[in-house]
């Protein structure tokens, strides 16, 4: 199963009181370390990546109507419907665009401040691992240490229940790379750079700590 990093993210802006919906890419936040979203009205939103963090994660804040919100990473990797409110003051949603509409069209009813149940750790073969190595790409491709050698450093990545794939947006060749073990992990923490190969499908694993080629 691929997990989608990109969700939709709905604030209700306190300057002017819209309710403004914004792409969240998980992937670019992570790159970029913060990004600003824009309301109508010229309100910013800030989205930041913790300088504090917990053992083997992250955390995301968000700066909204002038409260701090946080998250950690694997809540929002593995959580597809993440909601708050407050006294109407605050109406914050980050998850499944279809789940965050039907969540707002029910704004009429009284809403306590809930994190939704529905937990997606039951997806990964292992949860943990996957995060952990999830998060050493995002640091090496931050640091430019994920590139193809067609010479394109534009790579897609989707999250499957046993591995991460990386792909080269340029001539779509491929990088499986399995984690689903703490052996898997320290052959993923161990890459200083990961280089996919032109047009071939390539995989790094705990098994083999070296490319094995398929040609397409």
């Amino acid at each position: 199963m691929v997990v989608n990093l990109c969700k939709s993210l709905i604030i209700k802006c306190d300057l002017c009181n819209r309710l403004k919906e914004y792409e969240f890419n998980l992937f670019n936040i992570l790159k970029y370390d913060k990004i600003e979203y824009e309301c109508l009205c010229g309100r910013i939103i800030k989205i930041n990546v913790g300088k504090k963090s917990v053992v083997n994660n992250r955390i995301i804040s968000f700066k909204i109507n002038d409260e701090i919100l946080e998250f950690p990473l694997h809540t929002i990797i593995s959580r597809d419907n993440i909601f708050r409110t407050r006294d109407n003051s605050l109406i914050f949603f980050l998850g499944d665009k279809k789940l965050g509409r039907n969540k707002i069209k029910e704004m009429g009813m009284e809403v306590g401040d809930i994190v939704s149940e529905g937990d997606r750790r039951d997806i990964f073969t292992n949860f943990d691992i996957i995060t952990r190595a999830l998060i050493r790409l995002f640091d090496m491709d931050k640091n430019d240490k994920i590139k193809c050698d067609c010479g394109s450093s534009s790579i897609k990545i989707e999250l499957f229940s046993d591995r991460i794939e990386l792909e080269c947006l340029s001539c779509h060749s491929v990088k499986l790379i399995f984690a689903e073990t703490e052996e898997d992990l320290d052959v993923i923490m161990n890459k200083d750079v990961i280089i996919l190969k032109k047009n071939d499908i390539s995989c790094i694993d705990s098994i083999v700590d070296s490319n094995k080629h398929i040609k397409k």
